[in-house]
């Protein structure tokens, strides 16, 4: 089967990581996988987790601005078109595969939405139209439960198809034994969280902080990109370790306790996956589908609420509990891992194009 993956980068964010690593076990299993980026790939950001594809997956960026542009949407057309593609899955939006939708029907047409449904519409004038290509045109990928559960309450459909996300361990890198040294050293007699996630209006990241001053004993490793300077200065450098943007993440999580995230709202992020990969013990607000992963008091643990007095007192109790981390790891492995994920996305492929 020849897939043409579609995004707008290959950036350091959860989507982006996900299509490498559904890119490189679609081609393992034998399909002719090609990944199309549509942002400039000359911002060196924007190819983050190229160097990750495997030799055989073909890459190919269009070179648009940021988002649309018209570039990036004829573009993509004229790829399609020449390319032939049995199979094209989105994993940005609707209106960067619009165009191809509209104008060439014989590849059969996934999206796979990776946050709440409310993330990916632009406006409500854009809602009956949306309407119609899930309907017709599109089939629907929900990421989890609660995923699948915005998708049908905004657009009255109950076609999507729920396929829940995947994510292969992240390696040890030969710098382990350096930032073990780094990390015991910074823990001290305290408990080691750990927060991989960009700064954004989305990853609260302001009450994580707050709760992280109320809960003596804790430290906070954070790893990504886009802190305010300001921000990072007015920590207090004995609780809060900032790293920046890394490639080895596998590192830094086998050496950690607790994973942390305090979202608005999610999909079903990777990073708790990658966490639960090496029994990093996860702690989160209730935010999206996070609560379709982590069962309070089984696997992690959840606050009440998204304020930081509600993330406190989760710490604490996860501080306290007597989770294991061989029982989180044996959760990632029956539910969460990639070839699991793969065969499901390549079942859907075969069997639940969109009507």
């Amino acid at each position: 089967m020849r897939i043409l993956i579609v995004t707008f980068s290959l950036t350091s964010g959860g989507a982006e990581r996900f299509v490498v690593d559904l890119s490189n076990s679609l081609a393992e299993k034998g399909n002719e996988v090609c990944v199309v980026a549509t942002d400039d790939g000359n911002i060196g950001a924007n190819e983050f987790y190229k160097p990750d594809l495997r030799p055989d997956v073909r890459y190919v960026n269009l070179g648009g601005r940021s988002g649309h542009s018209v570039r990036s949407l004829i573009g993509l057309l004229r790829f399609i078109r020449d390319y032939k593609p049995d199979v094209v899955h989105s994993n940005s939006d609707l209106i960067q595969i619009l165009l191809p939708v509209l104008f060439i029907h014989k590849p059969r047409y996934y999206h796979t939405i990776h946050n709440v449904a409310e993330y990916y519409l632009p406006n409500r004038l854009w809602k009956p139209f949306f309407r119609y290509l899930y309907a017709r045109r599109v089939q629907a990928i929900t990421i989890s439960g609660t995923c699948s559960d915005t998708f049908r309450n905004l657009y009255g459909l109950s076609n999507d198809h729920v396929i829940v996300n995947g994510r292969n361990r992240p390696l040890i890198s030969e710098s382990h034994d350096d930032v073990k040294a780094q990390l015991e050293h910074f823990r001290g007699d305290g408990r080691l969280f750990i927060h991989i996630a960009r700064y954004s209006p989305q990853k609260n990241q302001s009450v994580l902080f707050d709760a992280l001053a109320k809960t003596a004993g804790a430290k906070l490793v954070v790893l990504g990109a886009d802190y305010p300077d300001d921000l990072i200065r007015n920590q207090d450098p004995e609780k809060v370790l900032y790293v920046g943007l890394r490639r080895n993440v596998g590192d830094y999580l086998s050496c950690s306790d607790f994973f942390i995230l305090s979202s608005l709202f999610e999909g079903l992020p990777l990073s708790v996956l990658e966490a639960m990969s090496f029994g990093v013990i996860p702690v989160s607000t209730p935010a999206g589908g996070v609560v379709d992963v982590i069962k309070d008091g089984q696997n992690g643990y959840l606050a009440d609420g998204f304020d930081s007095d509600a993330l406190a007192a989760a710490m604490q109790r996860a501080m306290s509990g007597t989770i294991s981390k061989d029982t989180v790891c044996a959760e990632f492995e029956n539910r969460y891992s990639m070839p699991s994920c793969a065969d499901k996305y390549q079942h859907a492929f075969e069997n639940h194009p969109a009507k």
